[in-house]
């Protein structure tokens, strides 16, 4: 009688046996990194952020490799042609760029990278820079802008492959998300002259009431209120300012700033912060605001010379 058992109990064994040849291990890859990364505007038009990450090398051998880090998705309130900050319902443009030129605008397709070796069992810390511009013009009112950008990567660059890879053989990255913010301030700025001086031309010493005038720029940020002064170099008050001759010529020719006109009020420079005053008061575009200035030579009976004065302009904001 044959016993048909053995077989049975030794095939149970050897599939018992193949069960634990195949059976899985926990992976570890041997680079393993993690980043985190931002950038902050402050009060500037450009900034650099930065990408800092931390590569540990479980391996017991050297390790070579192109580390890269690749922007995520943009956040509300922008979209990826054109990401944005926000300030309540306020918007504030910008863009991110791979290098301070700004050649190439950093998202997912355009990875900044850098070679790095990291010894066995040891660990490498460095930062990925990248560089953000906010363009001009924009009417942003004064407060802290902000959003993110989610899912930004830490990865490698294998040759032949142009994108970030976060995983790869023997090696594991991270996403992280990326705070972007910016604050807008009150800040004016003026350009006098921002046509030519004001320049009487050349005229006979038998002239009167003649007038000239030029322009004043003033760039202040959206909904700002400010009031410009005007003060000839005698310190007059009121706009009534004397032009100077060559050495030796102690003769002194009046003239008078105006504004609107040839023939408006004076303009003289008892404006302040919360006063207009005997100035001019404007509120901000984000752009450049042209503002005429006038004046007004009396009379031309002096000496013949050349004659100039200089006159200080002040914004209040």
């Amino acid at each position: 009688m044959t016993d048909t058992r053995k077989p049975a109990l030794l095939a149970l064994a050897f599939i018992f046996i193949l069960a634990l040849a195949f059976w899985p291990s926990p992976a570890q890859a041997n680079v393993d990194c993690d980043a985190n990364g931002s950038i902050n505007f402050g009060t500037s038009q450009s900034g650099t952020g930065s990408v800092n990450y931390s590569c540990r090398n479980y391996g017991s051998t050297a390790v070579n490799l192109t580390l890269c880090t690749v922007r995520g998705p943009v956040a509300w309130p922008g979209t990826e042609a054109q990401p944005a900050m926000a300030y309540g319902n306020n918007l504030l443009y910008y863009n991110l760029y791979t290098s301070i030129n700004r050649a190439q605008i950093w998202d997912s397709s355009a990875p900044i990278s850098t070679a790095i070796s990291i010894a066995a069992g040891g660990t490498r810390t460095g930062t990925l820079s990248f560089y953000g511009y906010i363009p001009s013009g924009q009417t942003a009112p004064p407060g802290t802008y902000q959003t993110w950008f989610y899912n930004a990567t830490v990865g490698i660059l294998v040759a032949g492959n142009p994108t970030c890879q976060r995983t790869y053989t023997n090696f594991a990255g991270r996403d992280f998300n990326m705070p972007v913010t910016a604050t807008v301030i009150n800040a004016c700025t003026i350009t006098a002259g921002a046509g030519s001086n004001i320049n009487f031309g050349v005229i006979q010493s038998t002239a009167t009431n003649r007038s000239a005038s030029s322009q004043i720029a003033v760039n202040c940020p959206s909904g700002t209120p400010y009031n410009i002064g005007l003060a000839p170099s005698n310190g007059d008050i009121n706009g009534a300012g004397v032009m100077s001759g060559s050495a030796g010529n102690t003769a002194k020719v009046p003239y008078q700033l105006r504004k609107t006109s040839s023939t408006g009020p004076a303009w003289g420079n008892t404006a302040t912060s919360s006063s207009t005053g005997n100035g001019v008061t404007g509120t901000g575009t984000g752009t450049n605001s042209i503002i005429s200035v006038y004046a007004t030579l009396p009379s031309a009976n002096y000496p013949a010379d050349n004659y100039r004065d200089t006159v200080t302009v002040t914004v209040h904001y």
